[in-house]
């Protein structure tokens, strides 16, 4: 099996493709802009700590004006924005302002309007020309211009025309003249990741003040951070007492964003970068997705063959009916349900004919998933066991929910392997969610069922045969999939590192090994070991 070493190899050359890739669609930058990335980097290199969130919280609630780095297409850190809004509504007892790069400064007048609701949000658009001026994608923004009149808060529009040293002078200008004006408002600004370096937009607005107001820098997924601290898990570093580096998401990814943006959003102001990352030519899909089968194969050590593993199809939306049409060649009715429910979710799944996988929408998360559930159909044929179609087929209920665990479990691993901040809901989070008023009474009593079998013990193979009686194959793989996440989460965060022997050992087991309800609580137990399993929760901010 793969050790730690391995995993970074694998990580580091999709990184480097994807940032290669990425960079290229600039063409030739200007030397300006060269010279920041160069000083981000520099600036990133230097020594920093891991510190708890409470460190960043004290920070903010000390200062009046806090920057937040913004990577332009990934949506990751407007998510951030709007919970650093929400802490600090919740907080402080100063008015609160935002300062917004994405805006002219020409185009307050239409801001304001919109804040007011005097204008709609398309006229708004419409006005300051936004799809032009802008581009990025307006839904990853529209939450928090959303929250801003909900909660009466004022945006300062902070964008200019000009390069990216006289554009910082002219936000700093606006920003200094805003808080020497409203001394008792505290300001929030989002701004390019590139601009918020410590002795760029802070230096020159601390610089307009004989004294200078006390503020806070948060960056976002550093690359050079990510590299340095090892990655394993979503973190919070600290440079300073008042610089920070949040890092909530694997570098390449949002350099995938990049990447996909170039070739989509940029000339397609309608396309949903969120939800439709990669739909690009199938064929570059599927050299993907052959590509992290034969890493994870080799770095694993699975000895699975290389001309094995390129046996396969790779279908998305564009082929849907192909897809409907080998869906329905199932003879058993309930799994033609079944999977036709997965098309409909816009779910990404292995289809029952064959080494046939559906991706609706291609991205490095879904086809790292998939990229499992191959690697696991030709690990059972070679060790000769039964695989998912025999376990689903069954007329056993146990039988089933194991052929939707022991897949999933493999495919989150690889997932995992790819993207190590992907997350998933724990004990802690399935039980806040099991007690929410609204929520719907069959998703209410399934959660229940997950939360009671994390309860079982040795040789209560019985009453977990109790809690999933009468299941449709719809509970069971929801069942199963939290299941899956929370022991796959917790074997790559808890053993891969610190027990990898352990590790090793549980993972092959869920490969050749007989899928069994013995050896599934088995494996349940020596993950969460005792009542551990009661404090886990999601481990990202």
């Amino acid at each position: 099996m793969a050790t730690i070493d391995d995993v970074r190899e694998i990580q580091r050359s999709i990184y480097l493709s994807m940032r290669k890739r990425a960079l290229a669609q600039e063409g030739d930058p200007p030397a300006e802009l060269i010279r920041y990335r160069r000083d981000q980097e520099r600036f990133s290199k230097r020594k920093f700590k891991a510190v708890p969130m409470n460190e960043l919280f004290e920070q903010i609630d000390k200062s009046r004006l806090i920057y937040l780095g913004d990577f332009h297409t990934f949506d990751q850190s407007s998510r951030t924005l709007q919970r650093l809004l929400r802490h600090m509504l919740k907080t402080k007892d100063k008015k609160l302002s935002l300062g917004m790069e994405m805006v002219n400064e020409e185009d307050q007048i239409y801001l304001d309007s919109y804040i007011q609701g005097l204008i709609s949000e398309q006229e708004f658009l419409e006005s300051i020309n936004y799809h032009e001026s802008w581009r990025f994608p307006w839904k990853h923004y529209r939450p928090f211009f959303e929250m801003a009149k909900k909660q009466g808060l004022e945006i300062i529009a902070l964008n200019s025309k000009g390069n990216l040293a006289s554009r910082d002078k002219h936000a700093a200008s606006l920003i200094s003249n805003y808080l020497k004006i409203h001394k008792k408002t505290t300001m929030l600004v989002l701004f390019g990741e590139l601009h918020i370096v410590s002795d760029k937009l802070p230096s020159r607005v601390s610089k307009q003040f004989t004294r200078a107001p006390k503020h806070c820098i948060l960056h976002q997924n550093l690359d050079g951070v990510y590299w340095k601290s090892g990655g394993d898990d979503a973190s919070l570093v600290r440079f300073n007492q008042k610089e920070f580096s949040l890092q909530s998401s694997p570098p390449w990814v949002k350099y995938e964003s990049m990447l996909y943006w170039y070739e989509n959003v940029a000339e397609d102001i309608e396309f949903d970068l969120h939800n439709s990352m990669m739909e690009t030519a199938s064929e570059e899909a599927a050299e993907n997705f052959l590509y992290y089968c034969g890493r994870i194969n080799r770095s694993f050590n699975l000895g699975l063959s290389e001309d094995d593993l390129e046996d396969f199809n790779l279908f998305d939306h564009e082929q849907l009916e192909t897809v409907l049409d080998r869906v329905d060649t199932i003879q058993k009715p309930s799994l033609i349900k079944w999977q036709r429910e997965q098309i409909k979710r816009a779910k990404a799944f292995k289809l029952l004919s064959g080494r046939d996988y559906y991706c609706p929408h291609f991205s490095v998360n879904r086809l790292a998933y998939l990229a499992g559930l191959h690697l696991q159909d030709h690990l059972r044929t070679q060790a000769n066991k039964a695989g998912l179609l025999s376990h689903l087929q069954s007329k056993q209920i146990d039988k089933r929910f194991l052929g939707f665990f022991y897949p999933m479990l493999l495919a989150y691993l690889c997932a995992k392997v790819i993207n190590p901040y992907r997350k998933c809901d724990l004990y802690q989070d399935l039980l806040m969610q099991s007690r929410r008023a609204k929520l719907n009474p069959k998703k209410r009593e399934n959660i229940k069922t997950v939360l009671s079998i994390f309860s079982l013990k040795h040789g209560e193979e019985d009453q977990f045969k109790v809690y999933i009686k009468g299941k449709s194959l719809q509970d069971l793989a929801f069942i199963a999939k939290r299941l899956s996440q929370a022991v796959g989460d917790t074997l790559y965060h808890e053993f891969f590192t610190l027990q990898p022997e352990s590790f090793q050992r549980i993972t092959r087991k869920t490969v050749v090994d007989r899928w069994d309800v013995t050896g599934f609580l088995a494996i349940m137990k020596e993950v969460f070991p005792g009542k551990s399993y009661q404090e886990t929760k999601k481990r990202f901010f």
